[in-house]
């Protein structure tokens, strides 16, 4: 399966750890690498991060703003693709 290369910069990949349960091994090492400026996901990552950041956003009315910006940028990602249809 093909990864999606997406820029991070280092409060997004923060935000990816805390709120994305259930990521993979090699995603969380790259999130965690704060020398690191991208990071490389499969499409069904990309969809399962989105599920985790939409989830807190509507719980956590502190982080609300910055997690869907965060969002938008992955929905972004995949829509350029064609792999995410509304």
């Amino acid at each position: 399966m093909s990864k999606i290369r997406v820029r991070l910069n280092n409060r997004e990949k923060q935000l990816l750890l805390t709120y994305w349960f259930g990521k993979p091994a090699q995603l969380r090492e790259q999130l965690n690498n704060q020398r690191r400026k991208t990071a490389d996901f499969t499409a069904t990552e990309l969809n399962e991060a989105l599920g985790g950041l939409s989830m807190e956003s509507n719980h956590n009315t502190e982080l609300t703003d910055e997690l869907d910006i965060l969002c938008e940028k992955l929905e972004c990602e995949l829509l350029d693709r064609g792999l995410l249809r509304f």
